[in-house]
Protein backbone atom coordinates (compact mmCIF):
# COMPACT_ATOMS: atom_id res chain seq x y z
CA UNK A 1 0.00 0.00 0.00
CA UNK A 2 1.53 3.58 -0.83
CA UNK A 3 0.92 6.73 0.81
CA UNK A 4 -1.68 7.71 -1.95
CA UNK A 5 -3.86 4.86 -2.21
CA UNK A 6 -3.79 4.18 2.41
CA UNK A 7 -6.88 6.84 2.25
CA UNK A 8 -9.50 5.79 -0.02
CA UNK A 9 -8.52 1.69 1.29
CA UNK A 10 -9.07 2.90 4.77
CA UNK A 11 -12.41 4.32 4.01
CA UNK A 12 -13.93 2.14 1.74
CA UNK A 13 -12.90 -0.45 4.45
CA UNK A 14 -15.01 1.59 7.11
CA UNK A 15 -17.96 1.97 4.83
CA UNK A 16 -17.98 -2.05 4.41
CA UNK A 17 -17.66 -2.86 7.92
CA UNK A 18 -20.44 -0.27 8.88
CA UNK A 19 -23.17 -1.61 6.49
CA UNK A 20 -23.96 -5.09 8.10
CA UNK A 21 -23.85 -3.10 11.87
CA UNK A 22 -26.64 -0.53 10.47
CA UNK A 23 -29.05 0.68 12.85
CA UNK A 24 -31.15 3.71 14.17
CA UNK A 25 -28.92 3.97 17.27
CA UNK A 26 -25.74 3.81 15.14
CA UNK A 27 -24.14 6.76 12.64
CA UNK A 28 -21.18 6.92 10.41
CA UNK A 29 -19.08 9.95 10.44
CA UNK A 30 -16.95 10.90 7.80
CA UNK A 31 -14.03 13.55 7.87
CA UNK A 32 -10.88 15.50 7.76
CA UNK A 33 -8.11 15.83 10.31
CA UNK A 34 -4.98 17.46 10.80
CA UNK A 35 -2.07 17.51 13.84
CA UNK A 36 1.39 17.70 15.28
CA UNK A 37 3.48 15.48 16.26
CA UNK A 38 7.23 14.45 18.46
CA UNK A 39 8.35 11.41 16.09
CA UNK A 40 11.15 9.27 17.43
CA UNK A 41 13.75 6.36 15.76
CA UNK A 42 15.76 4.63 18.37
CA UNK A 43 18.58 3.25 16.11
CA UNK A 44 21.43 0.58 16.82
CA UNK A 45 23.84 -1.24 15.37
CA UNK A 46 23.12 -4.92 15.67
CA UNK A 47 26.22 -7.09 17.01
CA UNK A 48 28.55 -3.69 17.30
CA UNK A 49 28.78 -0.39 19.59
CA UNK A 50 26.16 1.55 18.19
CA UNK A 51 22.82 3.29 18.84
CA UNK A 52 21.39 6.91 18.41
CA UNK A 53 17.88 7.71 18.76
CA UNK A 54 16.55 10.35 16.23
CA UNK A 55 14.33 12.86 17.32
CA UNK A 56 12.41 15.25 14.77
CA UNK A 57 11.37 18.83 15.47
CA UNK A 58 7.41 18.79 15.83
CA UNK A 59 6.09 17.67 12.19
CA UNK A 60 2.35 18.37 11.08
CA UNK A 61 0.40 15.53 9.03
CA UNK A 62 -2.69 16.04 7.21
CA UNK A 63 -5.54 13.36 6.65
CA UNK A 64 -9.15 11.59 6.48
CA UNK A 65 -11.10 10.24 9.31
CA UNK A 66 -14.17 8.01 9.57
CA UNK A 67 -15.61 6.62 12.27
CA UNK A 68 -18.84 4.21 13.22
CA UNK A 69 -20.26 4.72 16.57
CA UNK A 70 -22.61 2.61 18.08
CA UNK A 71 -25.05 4.24 21.39
CA UNK A 72 -25.37 1.61 24.32
CA UNK A 73 -28.31 2.64 27.05
CA UNK A 74 -28.76 6.21 25.38
CA UNK A 75 -31.34 7.91 27.52
CA UNK A 76 -33.96 10.71 25.81
CA UNK A 77 -31.18 13.39 25.68
CA UNK A 78 -29.34 11.46 23.98
CA UNK A 79 -26.51 11.03 26.63
CA UNK A 80 -24.58 7.51 27.77
CA UNK A 81 -21.94 5.11 26.85
CA UNK A 82 -21.19 4.28 23.09
CA UNK A 83 -18.47 2.25 21.49
CA UNK A 84 -17.15 2.16 17.84
CA UNK A 85 -13.80 1.69 16.07
CA UNK A 86 -12.43 4.47 13.41
CA UNK A 87 -10.62 4.44 10.27
CA UNK A 88 -7.73 7.06 9.43
CA UNK A 89 -4.67 7.84 7.06
CA UNK A 90 -2.55 10.92 7.22
CA UNK A 91 0.18 12.26 5.49
CA UNK A 92 3.52 13.89 6.83
CA UNK A 93 6.83 14.64 5.89
CA UNK A 94 9.35 13.63 8.95
CA UNK A 95 13.10 13.42 8.04
CA UNK A 96 16.33 13.42 10.60
CA UNK A 97 19.72 12.76 10.06
CA UNK A 98 22.36 11.54 12.65
CA UNK A 99 25.90 9.90 12.51
CA UNK A 100 26.63 6.68 14.97
CA UNK A 101 30.29 5.57 15.06
CA UNK A 102 29.83 1.95 13.81
CA UNK A 103 32.29 -0.38 15.51
CA UNK A 104 34.24 -3.09 13.15
CA UNK A 105 36.76 -5.15 13.97
CA UNK A 106 38.55 -2.38 16.26
CA UNK A 107 38.04 0.40 13.90
CA UNK A 108 35.37 3.01 14.48
CA UNK A 109 33.27 4.01 11.53
CA UNK A 110 31.08 6.85 10.84
CA UNK A 111 27.83 6.26 9.20
CA UNK A 112 25.22 8.80 8.62
CA UNK A 113 21.99 7.31 9.15
CA UNK A 114 18.60 8.96 7.85
CA UNK A 115 15.00 8.43 8.80
CA UNK A 116 12.00 9.66 6.59
CA UNK A 117 7.97 8.85 7.75
CA UNK A 118 5.84 9.82 4.80
CA UNK A 119 2.73 8.47 6.12
CA UNK A 120 0.50 6.49 9.12
CA UNK A 121 -2.79 4.07 8.97
CA UNK A 122 -5.02 3.98 11.95
CA UNK A 123 -7.64 1.41 12.97
CA UNK A 124 -8.61 1.96 16.73
CA UNK A 125 -11.38 0.89 19.09
CA UNK A 126 -13.00 3.73 20.80
CA UNK A 127 -14.86 3.56 24.30
CA UNK A 128 -16.53 6.44 25.95
CA UNK A 129 -19.57 8.55 27.36
CA UNK A 130 -21.46 11.03 25.82
CA UNK A 131 -22.98 14.26 28.24
CA UNK A 132 -25.09 15.53 25.04
CA UNK A 133 -23.25 17.97 23.12
CA UNK A 134 -20.05 16.96 24.66
CA UNK A 135 -18.26 13.63 25.19
CA UNK A 136 -15.39 12.03 26.50
CA UNK A 137 -13.25 8.62 24.78
CA UNK A 138 -10.45 6.53 24.91
CA UNK A 139 -9.20 5.03 21.43
CA UNK A 140 -6.24 2.69 21.08
CA UNK A 141 -5.58 0.00 18.30
CA UNK A 142 -3.17 -1.16 15.53
CA UNK A 143 -1.38 1.63 13.60
CA UNK A 144 0.51 1.23 10.63
CA UNK A 145 3.48 3.66 9.60
CA UNK A 146 5.59 3.89 6.22
CA UNK A 147 8.85 5.81 5.23
CA UNK A 148 12.11 5.24 4.33
CA UNK A 149 15.76 4.52 6.01
CA UNK A 150 19.53 5.14 4.86
CA UNK A 151 23.09 4.80 5.69
CA UNK A 152 26.14 5.57 4.31
CA UNK A 153 29.56 6.38 5.52
CA UNK A 154 32.86 3.99 5.82
CA UNK A 155 31.85 1.65 3.50
CA UNK A 156 28.69 1.11 4.34
CA UNK A 157 25.50 2.21 1.84
CA UNK A 158 22.02 0.81 1.97
CA UNK A 159 18.82 1.64 2.19
CA UNK A 160 15.04 1.12 2.12
CA UNK A 161 11.63 1.49 1.96
CA UNK A 162 10.18 1.37 5.63
CA UNK A 163 6.91 -0.33 6.82
CA UNK A 164 6.34 -0.97 11.09
CA UNK A 165 3.25 -2.35 12.53
CA UNK A 166 2.18 -1.16 16.00
CA UNK A 167 -0.39 0.42 18.40
CA UNK A 168 -1.46 3.54 19.26
CA UNK A 169 -3.62 4.60 22.06
CA UNK A 170 -4.97 7.94 23.87
CA UNK A 171 -8.04 10.28 25.21
CA UNK A 172 -10.07 12.79 23.57
CA UNK A 173 -12.43 15.23 23.47
CA UNK A 174 -15.74 16.10 20.95
CA UNK A 175 -17.78 18.76 20.88
CA UNK A 176 -21.01 18.58 18.49
CA UNK A 177 -20.69 21.72 16.11
CA UNK A 178 -23.95 21.41 15.03
CA UNK A 179 -26.86 18.59 13.90
CA UNK A 180 -24.56 17.27 11.49
CA UNK A 181 -21.19 18.12 12.44
CA UNK A 182 -18.39 17.51 15.41
CA UNK A 183 -15.20 18.69 16.24
CA UNK A 184 -12.57 16.36 17.54
CA UNK A 185 -9.30 16.80 19.56
CA UNK A 186 -6.88 14.19 20.93
CA UNK A 187 -3.83 12.88 22.08
CA UNK A 188 -1.81 9.53 21.08
CA UNK A 189 1.00 8.16 21.95
CA UNK A 190 2.56 4.69 19.72
CA UNK A 191 4.98 2.75 19.75
CA UNK A 192 6.03 0.77 16.51
CA UNK A 193 7.89 -2.86 15.97
CA UNK A 194 11.60 -2.40 14.93
CA UNK A 195 12.89 -3.45 11.78
CA UNK A 196 16.55 -4.31 10.74
CA UNK A 197 18.24 -3.12 7.77
CA UNK A 198 21.34 -5.10 6.45
CA UNK A 199 24.46 -3.84 5.31
CA UNK A 200 27.60 -4.48 4.33
CA UNK A 201 30.89 -2.83 6.12
CA UNK A 202 34.26 -3.52 5.39
CA UNK A 203 32.85 -6.65 3.74
CA UNK A 204 31.24 -7.68 6.99
CA UNK A 205 27.31 -7.61 7.05
CA UNK A 206 25.72 -4.97 10.10
CA UNK A 207 22.35 -5.19 10.89
CA UNK A 208 20.52 -1.48 11.57
CA UNK A 209 17.62 -1.56 13.97
CA UNK A 210 14.96 1.35 13.57
CA UNK A 211 12.17 1.67 16.33
CA UNK A 212 9.59 4.54 15.79
CA UNK A 213 7.67 6.00 18.62
CA UNK A 214 5.49 9.06 18.53
CA UNK A 215 3.59 11.41 20.68
CA UNK A 216 1.22 13.35 18.93
CA UNK A 217 -1.87 15.73 18.73
CA UNK A 218 -4.80 15.79 16.19
CA UNK A 219 -8.01 17.53 15.42
CA UNK A 220 -10.75 16.24 13.53
CA UNK A 221 -14.16 17.82 12.00
CA UNK A 222 -16.60 15.04 11.13
CA UNK A 223 -20.11 15.03 9.46
CA UNK A 224 -22.55 13.06 11.36
CA UNK A 225 -24.61 10.23 8.78
CA UNK A 226 -27.84 8.63 10.06
CA UNK A 227 -26.89 5.19 9.05
CA UNK A 228 -29.86 4.14 7.94
CA UNK A 229 -30.02 6.94 5.31
CA UNK A 230 -27.35 4.87 3.98
CA UNK A 231 -27.50 1.47 4.25
CA UNK A 232 -31.28 1.13 5.02
CA UNK A 233 -33.23 0.09 8.04
CA UNK A 234 -32.27 -3.48 9.02
CA UNK A 235 -35.22 -5.84 9.34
Amino acid sequence: MNKRSAPLFFLLALVGLAGPLASAENSLRVGVQAGIGQWEEDVRARAVAASASLQTDAAATVGVVGQYLMRAGADDNQQGYFIGFEISAASQRVSEKKTIDVAVLGASIPVAVTGDLNWNADLLWLAGYDFGRFSAFLAGGASYLGGDFSATGGGIAGSDSATHLGWKAGPGMEIELGKSSSLLVRANYGVYQSKTYSADAAGFNVGIEVEPKVFDVRVAWVYNFDSKDIFGQLR
